[in-house]
Parts: structure tokens; C-alpha cells; sequence
């Protein structure tokens, strides 16, 4: 299965790079055209495709979600509102911010057509699992079973967690068999599954920290690699590590500049305006280990708290994506 998966992504970082550059100028074009609906449809594609991290604001994702949000009001369309609802509710798991995932839940209207239900059922049912709750599992094997491709896919990643709480062995086999019903196009859930995967994979875990962690720099993250780096000490290759370290400077760097290019800010400050300080983001590897806990042990965390906004944001907050991956590329 993993020879597969290995095959299919020959030189993971350099084809991350091209995928996620590839999401990010379709995104830039979409705009350009003036096309409601192809804007639409390349902004779903990318909020589900593009590998998610909890600190948002520091990559397009949060901006794309924000537009998407817009667009679902000016179109009146219940699907997009909830789709977004959906998105957000997972990043919040993800990042172990549970209680924000509860008040993103409570967003959601009581009454929803069907197509519209399914992921957000799905990111419902992740939150439950985080919190070792009982989960609707009939629904989401009904899901899983659907012909939505991406509802299909994240139940069939909550039906994996679930099943990882019966030991290693099973969690092993799970998780081998939804990375093998994974498409190509949706690496974010092909990342979620690696991760998942390596934590219980003793025997390959090897080759999986060193897939994950190409993976991760491929979309100029640095951040997860050094968390991997300090959870197997030892078993994450130094020149990876480098990079890693390398990228998390040049955003340092990135955030500073843009920090001090903003003298807009400075005279908020001066209003009496509260800014939100730079500081440590949110690190989705950590939140999932968090998350995960012993392997076997139903997990139960508590939240980490928002994450905080870096120097960054006011340009993706502007929506000026391909400012983003001038900087990772």
C-alpha cells in the first residue's frame, strides 16, 4: 500500500509545490475573470485540497474560506454557507481548539438540505471523536458510501480514527486502507492520513516521517517537520530538519518586514485600536499528537486556545495569494 502511495508521489516536495502553486494561481485567475461560478468552484476545490493548517491566517486558506463565506451570501447558497461551517469546524479539531469547534457547530442551521448536511455531519462527528463522544457511526457509513467524493472521504478518515481506537494492528489497517481510496487531487486528506498513519506504523514509519515531512516543505511549512524532528528524535533526516528550520526563519523574516511596513497599524495603535501580537502558531502535527494520545486510548484533549495572528496576515486578509508563495517559492 505505502509502496503505492510512494509511487504515485516520485518527488513529493517538488509535486506539493506544483500542486499548491498550481491551487493558488487557479484561484488568481478565477477571480480575474469575473465568473461568479468558476469562482465558486475553484474556491471549494481549494479550501478542501490545499493542505490545512490551524493557523490560517498564515497561509491563503482562511482568506479563501472568508471569500467563499461571501459569495455563499451573495448567492444565498445554503450548501457553500455550510461547506465553509464544515471546513472551519475541522481546522478547529484539528488544531485541538474545541471549544471554538462546539460555537462553529452551533452556527449551522437547524434545517439543511442533504447535500449540504453531509460534511458538516462529518466535521460534527470528527469533534465528537476528539472529544471521545459517541458518534453516529450508521451515518457516517451512509456517507462514506455516497457518491459526494469529498463528504465520502473525510467519513471515511473519522471511521479511520475510530477504528484506531481498538489498538495499533487496527489502526494500522484502517488508516492503509483509506490512504488507498484517497484521489490524487485531495492531498490535504492524503497528509491527514499519513499522519495518522505513521503514529501507529512502527514498521514504516521510517519512510513515512520522511513522505510527511517532504510534504509538509513542499507547502513551505516548516513548523510540523521540527515537531516530528522532536516526537522521534532521531528518525527525521538532519538535512530535513534544516530546511525546515531554514523556512521557519525566512517567515520570521517575512513577518517582521511586514510588520514594520505597516505604519497603517502604528496609527490604530495610537487610536487605542488593540492589535493582535505575533507569536507562535498553532502546529498541526502537534495538535494531532495531542489529539491522538497513547495509541489505543480514545483521545481526550483539552484546547490550546486561538491561534495567534502573524506579522503576515494583513497581506492574505487582502487576498493576495500568490504574495504568499513568492515568499515558500
Amino acid at each position: 500500500m505505502l509502496a503505492a502511495v510512494m509511487l504515485e508521489m516520485s518527488d513529493p516536495r517538488s509535486e506539493t509545490r506544483a500542486f499548491c502553486q498550481q491551487i493558488v494561481t487557479d484561484v488568481a485567475l478565477a477571480r480575474g475573470s469575473g465568473d461568479v461560478g468558476a469562482r465558486v468552484a475553484t474556491l471549494h476545490t481549494a479550501v478542501l485540497a490545499y493542505p490545512a493548517y490551524p493557523d490560517g491566517e498564515d497561509t491563503p486558506l482562511e482568506g479563501w474560506l472568508r471569500e467563499l463565506q461571501e459569495l455563499a451570501q451573495a448567492t444565498g447558497s445554503r450548501e457553500l454557507a455550510a461547506l465553509v461551517t464544515g471546513r472551519r469546524l475541522m481546522l478547529h479539531v484539528r488544531a485541538a481548539r474545541l471549544s471554538a469547534a462546539w460555537r462553529t457547530l452551533d452556527t449551522l442551521p437547524a434545517e439543511l438540505p442533504e447535500s449540504a448536511r453531509r460534511l458538516a455531519d462529518v466535521g460534527k462527528a470528527h469533534l465528537q471523536i476528539a472529544e471521545g463522544q459517541e458518534v453516529d457511526r450508521a451515518r457516517l457509513e451512509a456517507i462514506a458510501a455516497g457518491d459526494d467524493e469529498v463528504a465520502a472521504i473525510c467519513a471515511r478518515l473519522a471511521l479511520a480514527e475510530i477504528a484506531a481506537w481498538d489498538g495499533p494492528v487496527a489502526a494500522v489497517a484502517a488508516w492503509q486502507e483509506v490512504l488507498t481510496q484517497i484521489p490524487g487531487a485531495m492531498l490535504d486528506a492524503r497528509l491527514c492520513a499519513l499522519e495518522h498513519l505513521l503514529i501507529h506504523d512502527v514498521e514504516q514509519r521510517g519512510v513515512l516521517l520522511r513522505l510527511v515531512a517532504e510534504i509538509h516543505l513542499g507547502s513551505g511549512r516548516g513548523d510540523p517537520v521540527i515537531t516530528l524532528a522532536e516526537r522521534y528524535p532521531g528518525q527525521v533526516e538532519p538535512a530535513l530538519i534544516e530546511e525546515a528550520r531554514e523556512l521557519l526563519a525566512a517567515r520570521a523574516r517575512a513577518g517582521a518586514s511586514a510588520k514594520q511596513g505597516k505604519p497603517q497599524a502604528e496609527a490604530a495603535n495610537k487610536k487605542g485600536v488593540k492589535r493582535v501580537s505575533p507569536g507562535k502558531p498553532v502546529d498541526i502535527t502537534a495538535a494531532l499528537l495531542e489529539v491522538m494520545g497513547p495509541p489505543g486510548v480514545p483521545p481526550k484533549v483539552e484546547g490550546l486556545g486561538l491561534a495567534e495572528k502573524l506579522g503576515l496576515a494583513a497581506l492574505i486578509v487582502c487576498g493576495v495569494g500568490l504574495v504568499v508563495w513568492l515568499r515558500y517559492f
